[in-house]
């Protein structure tokens, strides 16, 4: 009895001497928590959405690897690191550190500030334009302009 309670002593100090060191902030967290989105089509809302879900399924390696389009909807261009930084605005200047990204998405507290930005990016895709629309949209204006 005396031993499994020195077991438990010494599991419960190491735990605390892991956790009670000099922590870093999650990379994740500093980055899009309060961070503005700033997307214009239902396209590239999607891929931020299809971004978002990557980062809270895939392993840290999968998603290391993934690769998202660009503005222009060109596949295979941006890594997520890029597509967040051409798509949020942190409320701080914030740099995110890659050494510690992948890892840091798959912390609970990081998938929580996903999920939120998961749900405004999915509500608001269907209130922004198409890249076709657009399109459209131009095409109306020069005839308009012809008459």
């Amino acid at each position: 009895m005396r031993f499994l309670r020195y077991i438990a002593i010494c599991v419960a100090l190491c735990a605390g001497l892991c956790t009670c060191g000099p922590s870093r902030p999650n990379t994740v967290v500093a980055f899009l928590q309060g961070a503005d989105q700033q997307w214009e089509t239902q396209e590239q809302g999607r891929e931020i959405e299809k971004a978002l879900n990557d980062m809270l399924t895939l392993t840290p390696d999968e998603l290391r690897k993934q690769r998202y389009a660009n503005y222009q909807m060109q596949p295979g261009i941006w890594t997520v690191i890029e597509l967040l930084h051409h798509y949020f605005a942190p409320q701080q200047p914030a740099h995110i550190d890659e050494s510690t990204f992948y890892k840091d998405a798959s912390n609970p507290a990081a998938h929580a500030v996903i999920r939120l930005h998961l749900e405004e990016v999915s509500k608001s895709i269907p209130l922004h334009p198409t890249i076709d629309s657009d399109e459209d949209d131009e095409q109306e204006e020069e005839e308009d302009g012809d008459e």
